[in-house]
C-alpha cells in the first residue's frame, strides 16, 4: 500500500509539474514506488491463487503484461496528440491509486507451511535475497546466465533504429510492425508458459529458449532483407516471453514463502542493472562495428554465456537432481 502511494504522488508530480527537475524526481519517485511494490506483488500472487495454480498464474501475467504494454504506450500516445500529456499522467495517477485500493481490499489467506513471517526492517543491499538463491542451485544458475544475456539482448536495443533505417532503409511503419512481431511471439510464449509443467521440464525449455535467442539475434544482424528480419524478431518474442515466464514460474514455486518478495527484489534490481550496462555497450558497438556488428558480437556474447549456463545445469536435469 506504501508503496502504491509513492508511485500516485510520483504520478501526481508528473500531472502538475512542467518544471525539468521537477519532473525527473517526480519520476524517481514513481519508480522507487515501482521498485518496491513489483516484487512484493510478484510475491502475494502465489498465496492468493495457491501453488498448483503457480504456474498458470504466472503464464497469463506475463501475457497480459505483453499486451498491455504496447497497448499503452499506443493509447498514451493518441491521448496526448489529442488532449496534451497532463489527462495522461492524470489517469497514470488513477490507475496506481486503484492498486491501493485493492491492496487495502486484499485478504491473503493464512499461511499452509506454518512459518512465521519475518520481522520488517529495512535493508539497502540485497544480502537476503541472494543468500535465499543461493540456496537452491539451478535456480541461482538460472539467473546469473539470465543477467549477461540481458545485457546482450537490450544491447540492440539502442542499435535496432540504424540496422532498420541506415541499412534496410525501413520506413517509420516498419518499424512499428517490427515491434508489433517482437510484441506477438512474447505474448504467445507467455500464454505457452502455463503448458509446461515440472521443474526439470521448465529448466529444459529455458535452455532450449536461451539458446535459440542470440542465435536469432545473429540471424537478424546477417538478415539479408526486413522480411527476414522481422520473422527473426518474432521467435526473439516467443522465446523470450516462454523462458521469462518459466523462470519466475521456477522463482515462485521453489522458493518458500517467506522469502519470495526478497529474491524478486534482488532479481529485477539486478536485472534493471544490466539494462543500464546495456545501453553503453550498445551504443559502443554501433560506433564501433556498426549496427550489423553490434547484432552479431551480441549474439556470440550471449551464446557463450548460455553455454556456459547449460554446462552447468546439466546436473540439474537428471533425475533426482535437487532444483
Amino acid at each position: 500500500m506504501i508503496g502504491g502511494l509513492v508511485q500516485v504522488a510520483g504520478a501526481v508530480g508528473l500531472a502538475v509539474t512542467q518544471h525539468y527537475w521537477a519532473t525527473l524526481a517526480a519520476v524517481v519517485v514513481m519508480q522507487c514506488g515501482f521498485a518496491v511494490t513489483n516484487p512484493l506483488w510478484g510475491a502475494v500472487g502465489p498465496r492468493i491463487v495457491g501453488d498448483d495454480l503457480i504456474g498458470s498464474m504466472t503464464s497469463v501475467q506475463h501475457g497480459m503484461r505483453a499486451i498491455a504494454s504496447p497497448l499503452g504506450a499506443g493509447l498514451g500516445g493518441i491521448l496526448v496528440q489529442w488532449h496534451g500529456d497532463r489527462p495522461v499522467m492524470v489517469i497514470n495517477a488513477i490507475s496506481f491509486a486503484g492498486l491501493v485500493v485493492a491492496a487495502l481490499l486484499l485478504r491473503l489467506p493464512p499461511r499452509v507451511d506454518g512459518e512465521p513471517a519475518d520481522p520488517a526492517r529495512l535493508e539497502f543491499l540485497p544480502r537476503d535475497g541472494i543468500r535465499e538463491l543461493r540456496r537452491h542451485p539451478a535456480l541461482v544458475l538460472l539467473v546469473w546466465a539470465l543477467l549477461p544475456l540481458i545485457v546482450t539482448l537490450e544491447s540492440v536495443n539502442a542499435v535496432e533504429v540504424f540496422l532498420l533505417r541506415d541499412v534496410f532503409g525501413a520506413s517509420a511503419f516498419q518499424f512499428g510492425l517490427g515491434e508489433a512481431a517482437t510484441g506477438a511471439g512474447a505474448v504467445v510464449g507467455a500464454f505457452g508458459a502455463g503448458a509446461v509443467h515440472g521443474t526439470r521440464r521448465r529448466i529444459l525449455v529455458i535452455v532450449i529458449c536461451l539458446s535459440l535467442l542470440p542465435v536469432a539475434q545473429i540471424g537478424q544482424g546477417l538478415a539479408p532483407d526486413f522480411l527476414v528480419f522481422l520473422a527473426l524478431g518474432s521467435i526473439v518474442g516467443l522465446t523470450l516471453g516462454l523462458s521469462n515466464a518459466l523462470v519466475f514460474t521456477l522463482l515462485l514455486s521453489i522458493l518458500a514463502d517467506t522469502v519470495r518478495a526478497r529474491v524478486l527484489a534482488f532479481v529485477g534490481g539486478a536485472s534493471r542493472a544490466m539494462g543500464l550496462i546495456a545501453l553503453l555497450l550498445g551504443g559502443t558497438l554501433n560506433a564501433t562495428v556498426g549496427p550489423r556488428g553490434a547484432y552479431v558480437v551480441a549474439g556470440v556474447a550471449g551464446l557463450v554465456a548460455v553455454a556456459v549456463a547449460a554446462v552447468r545445469l546439466r546436473p540439474h536435469l537428471r533425475a533426482g537432481a535437487p532444483p
